[in-house]
């Protein structure tokens, strides 16, 4: 190749390098406001077809409230009505909205107000980003991303800190995502809609892949038809209960559990009660959720609670609560599975001294009605201690650790009435290892596999299940038969005769050695330490219970008669004296043996 031709190609290559480089560094041209509010509506279907379109019907699939699989329907119409029903077969959830209020439906219907009823409106507006770029609302446009997607987003202002955005696909112009802010109990949350799968119905793209993440259910809804201004009744977004709101408002108080149990605090079942000559007096406490309930579901506005204690008939002690408290700990549902019908609920924790036995509350809550009526009502609770009347030996033999349950404090166990006294156990080796390899596998944590699950006492196996893969997600195990109960994974209830059930959760994959109608002895072993459903390591989870319904019967306290403590004011890791730290319950954080 001569000096010339080298030359020419030399410049040629560098030519196209920096050209090349030049288009890679060309930042993204975002559409002013007006161009992308023209191309958008032409993706939607146009103008003139959006102009027409007032109301929808949808109906599909869906996996919801952590996975479960189920059905979804929606009715919607302009300007702001809107009906969503999803079914997962142990739960029927119908949310609806107008312009005279809006409501909920489980197993009752309960009328939404403050946050919840913000957020319902919000959620009914009729093709809300149709409207804001129909009334040429102040936008802006910007690069950003909907998860892996690159977007310009479109940014609408909104009151207060509710902020809301559109993610708009930069080839198609379609909204591949919606976020906004929404008022939750714990404050500001971001709600999301993520949009894919458009497809034309009468000449307006629809998406048929909806996926709504929020702080209380998510959904991922597949539409399998669509409805294009479809007629639509009135009555299927009208409150049903609506005839009877000028009738009295009557409130009714519940607790649930239905039965509340009070329990001892502490390490120490049998213990010393100072510290360095010190006196510290030990404590019972318990727990439970305060329902309000309305004959016809009609909120009741919460202004004042009083619980007075007695023990007997004296009165020792009494707590209050103002409109502020009382907002901040109002919630709805207070249970997921077991749903008993409130308008809302308060959590309350109690706690004191042994030594002054409260029996009894007397709760008493005043409420504003609509009507501006106020209502007061008062419920008398009995405070109960409980053995049960089965003589329980420990379901596990060795060191083991409870890593929660038996603190009224803890959340993981108070989200369902059956599990007010439940525990969660890991098994520990000879040196109190819980696992080896950081548990790289399943096999290396201590018992995985290999500790045999023991009945406490004598009974008859009334449920039984063996076919929850270990490790599994919940997406997976959550569409087999008996869905609600494979979230306890592998499951073996024993029902023990005297209104008491013993409930063993999570156990290995295919190594329940039980069948239901099978009469069990006690210390026999059921199975073997697993991690089945939704258990995340290893555990164990037990739980006793007044029924057979591993979420619709209340708890019930525990006593063991093989435990005890191991370590600090308790016997020594190596000494094998046993009884030198008896205890009958176990705590969480404590390293314990069973004899």
């Amino acid at each position: 190749m001569n000096c010339e031709v080298r030359v020419r190609t030399l410049v040629a290559l560098v030519g196209c390098s920096l050209a090349c480089a030049a288009s890679a560094a060309q930042p993204t041209i975002v559409p002013d406001a007006l161009t992308a509010r023209a191309k958008i509506l032409k993706a939607l279907g146009g103008e003139q077809r959006l102009a027409n379109f007032t109301a929808l019907h949808a109906v599909g699939s869906m996996e919801g409230v952590s996975g479960f699989p189920g059905r979804y329907e929606l009715w919607a119409q302009a300007p702001a009505n809107r009906a969503v029903t999803w079914d997962i077969g142990y739960l029927r959830q119908t949310t609806a909205v107008d312009a005279q209020g809006a409501w909920e439906r489980v197993t009752e219907t309960r009328e939404l107000a403050g946050a919840e009823l913000a957020r319902t409106r919000r959620d009914g507006r009729f093709a809300p980003l149709y409207k804001l770029l129909k009334e040429g609302a102040a936008l802006t446009v910007s690069e950003g991303q909907c998860g892996p997607t690159s977007v310009y987003t479109l940014a609408a202002a909104a009151p207060g800190d509710l902020r809301e955005s559109w993610g708009i696909d930069r080839k198609s112009f379609l909204p591949v995502c919606a976020v906004r802010t929404e008022v939750y109990e714990e404050g500001p949350q971001e709600v999301r809609l993520d949009y894919a799968d458009y497809r034309s119905v009468r000449g307006l793209m629809l998406p048929f892949s909806v996926n709504e993440t929020r702080p209380d259910v998510s959904l991922k809804v597949r539409i399998e038809r669509y409805e294009v201004n479809p007629t639509i009744s009135s009555d299927v977004f009208a409150n049903p209960q609506r005839a009877h709101w000028n009738e009295p408002v009557v409130m009714r108080l519940a607790t649930l559990p239905s039965q509340v149990y009070r329990e001892d605090d502490g390490n120490f079942s049998i213990g010393s009660q100072r510290f360095w000559g010190m006196y510290f007096y030990q404590s019972a406490s318990w727990s439970f959720d305060l329902m309000v309930k309305e004959q016809y579901g009609r909120f009741i506005e919460p202004l004042h609670a009083r619980a007075e204690l007695y023990a007997g008939d004296t009165l020792v002690g009494s707590q209050e609560w103002d409109r502020p408290m009382l907002e901040a700990m109002r919630r709805a549902p207070v249970t997921r599975f077991s749903p008993q019908g409130e308008i809302y609920g308060f959590r309350h924790n109690f706690s004191t001294p042994q030594g002054v036995a409260v029996d009894r509350i007397a709760y008493t809550l005043e409420a504003r009605d609509a009507h501006g009526d106020t209502q007061h009502q008062t419920l008398s609770i009995p405070i109960r201690t409980y053995r049960p009347h089965a003589r329980l030996i420990f379901p596990m033999k060795g060191k083991f650790l409870v890593t929660s349950g038996h603190e009224y404090y803890e959340l993981e166990h108070k989200y369902e009435r059956s599990q007010q006294f439940a525990i969660d156990v890991v098994a520990l080796g000879d040196d109190f290892e819980f696992a080896r390899h950081d548990g790289a596998s399943m096999e290396d944590y201590v018992g995985y596999g290999r500790r045999a699950i023991l009945a406490p006492a004598a009974g008859t196996v009334v449920f039984a299940r063996n076919d929850i893969p270990d490790g599994t997600v919940k997406a997976d195990f959550l569409k087999k038969e008996y869905a609600l109960e494979a979230i306890a994974g592998n499951l073996v209830v024993i029902d023990h005769g005297n209104g008491e059930f013993s409930v063993f959760c999570h156990m290995r994959h295919g190594s329940v050695a039980v069948r239901r109608g099978d009469r069990i002895e006690q210390g026999q072993t059921i199975g073997y330490l697993g991690a089945a459903g939704s258990p995340g390591l290893p555990h164990l989870h037990y739980q006793l219970q007044n029924g057979p319904n591993i979420f619709g019967n209340d708890g019930l306290p525990l006593v063991f008669e093989n435990i005890e403590r191991i370590g600090w004011l308790g016997r020594g890791a190596s000494d094998d004296t046993p009884g030198a730290a008896a205890v009958e319950q176990p705590r969480s954080g404590v390293y314990m043996i069973a004899r």
